[in-house]
Formats: structure tokens, sequence, C-alpha cells
């Protein structure tokens, strides 16, 4: 069975750098899993990219819901998005067999944290979309805090080079995420997960990717 590992973090907080970094360095010896744009195996080091298409399908449904007019098509695409990757995850686990699944996000915790649900108690939430997800929590979440004036720098350079900035992806709407997960943190704890916490506002990119696969590799 796999040992199941979840980076998770505001926008900007280094996530798809950390475990593409971690999934490759951990692959020498053992078969890694990771789920992200791409979806990716790494075995000693060489990648195969899988299911390309649909994530790219799902990734441009999310771009273009929040740039079109549509009531509630932002709210369509974000859980199509969801329900994608944690079923990509399951097939990845049954298909391939990895030794180790690191995801970009946990599919209980994130939307959770992002769903547009103001008046319902994160802890209810939590048990909610744990519900409905098998296989429940992850062995470890990796949460990488961030400054949400850092995290937006960082997202404007992405998005200088050609990358999509969501709506919520500005320092006031990031502070009020990085609020949530300090609140829902603590809950998750209580299922019995380990949390490790990483402040990644004053590391490069490589350092975060470094710091991550350093705190996995004690742990499997």
């Amino acid at each position: 069975m796999a040992y199941r590992v979840a980076v998770e973090g505001i926008d900007g907080a280094g996530k798809e750098t950390a475990c593409r970094h971690a999934a490759k360095a951990l692959s020498t010896g053992r078969k890694v899993a990771k789920i992200g744009r791409p979806v990716s195996i790494f075995e000693e080091c060489r990648e195969a990219v899988l299911y390309e298409d649909i994530t790219n399908v799902v990734e441009g449904a999310r771009e273009f819901s929040y740039e079109s007019s549509i009531p509630g098509l932002s709210k369509v695409a974000e859980a199509l998005h969801i329900l994608t990757q944690a079923g990509i995850e399951r097939d990845v686990l049954s298909t391939h067999s990895p030794d180790l699944l690191i995801a970009k996000r946990d599919m209980v915790l994130c939307p959770a944290v992002y769903a547009p649900l103001p008046d319902i108690p994160v802890n209810t939430k939590l048990q909610a979309f744990n519900a409905i997800r098998p296989g429940g929590f992850p062995e470890i979440i990796v949460y990488l805090d961030v400054e949400p004036a850092a995290a937006d720098a960082r997202i404007t350079r992405r998005v200088a080079g050609g990358a999509f900035r969501q709506p919520h992806e500005n320092p006031a709407d990031l502070e009020i995420l990085r609020g949530r997960y300090m609140e829902a943190l603590p809950l998750v704890k209580e299922y019995g997960v380990e949390i490790i916490e990483i402040d990644t506002t004053p590391l490069t990119a490589e350092e975060v990717g470094s710091r991550v696969t350093e705190e996995v590799a004690k742990r499997i």
C-alpha cells in the first residue's frame, strides 16, 4: 500500500515545485506518483506523464469559468476539478501501485478551506468531504505557510510568464484563505494526520523542494 503525502498551502506557497522535486528525488529504488499538473510516475528519476488530456481539459474549463459571466460556472468547474483529482488519485493507486504518492493538495482539506460556504463550520466541511472521498486523509500533510504579500509576488511572476491568475489570487483573499488553514489544520490533526509546517516566505523554490523532500524522506 502506498504511503500518501499531501502538500498544502495557499496559492503561491510553492506546492507544485515542491511536489515535483520530492517525487523525483525520492524515486530512487521506489515508484513515486505525483498528483498535480502534470500527473506523473517517477522511477529512478525518470518521469512518465499520465492523464495529460483530461487534466488539460479540466484546467481549461477552470480558466474559462473564471473569465465567463455565467453565474455559478466557476463553482461547477471547481467541483469538477476536485472530483477529477480524487478520481485520478484513486486510479493511480489501483492501476500503478506506487510505493509513495505525493499530491498537490488534499481533496478533503483543500475544498474545506476553499469552498465558498462561509456559514458552514470548517469541521463540518471536513467531515463531509472525508466521508465521500475513498481512502480518507493521507498519512502526512505538509503545510507550506507563506505571507500573502510574498505569495502574491510569486503569482505575479508566474502570470508574467503566461500563467492564469485566479480571482482569489490577491493579498486580501489569500490572507482569508491562510486564516482558514490555521483554523482547519488543528482539526485535521484530530483525524490522526501528521501535520508538518514549513514557512516558505524566505525560501527559494529549490529550498522549499529540498525541505519537503527531507521531511518526507524521514518518514518513509
